[in-house]
């Protein structure tokens, strides 16, 4: 789901998807604050989205989540410079 692991400055997201929808994708850190936030369109089938926005954080460790089918998931990952 996120790569690479630890992120430089541009991390990406696959999503395996069957039907077509819209989902938040959320970059918190540990303290569960929400840094980030974006909207995407998924498509079935295979979905890669990139974020250079990563590279404006700090080092440190960070949870992406993703709504997905009713369900949210969550993802640990490190930025490391």
């Amino acid at each position: 789901l996120v790569f690479p692991n630890p992120v430089k400055d541009q991390l990406q997201v696959s999503i395996n998807a069957q039907t077509a929808y819209i989902t938040n994708i959320y970059i918190m850190n540990v303290n569960g604050k929400k840094i980030i936030e974006y909207s995407e369109k998924i498509r079935p089938g295979s979905n890669t989205f990139k974020y250079g926005e990563t590279s404006s954080l700090s080092n440190g460790v960070y949870y992406l989540l993703v709504n997905f089918d009713d369900k949210i998931i969550s993802r640990k990952f490190s930025i490391l410079k």
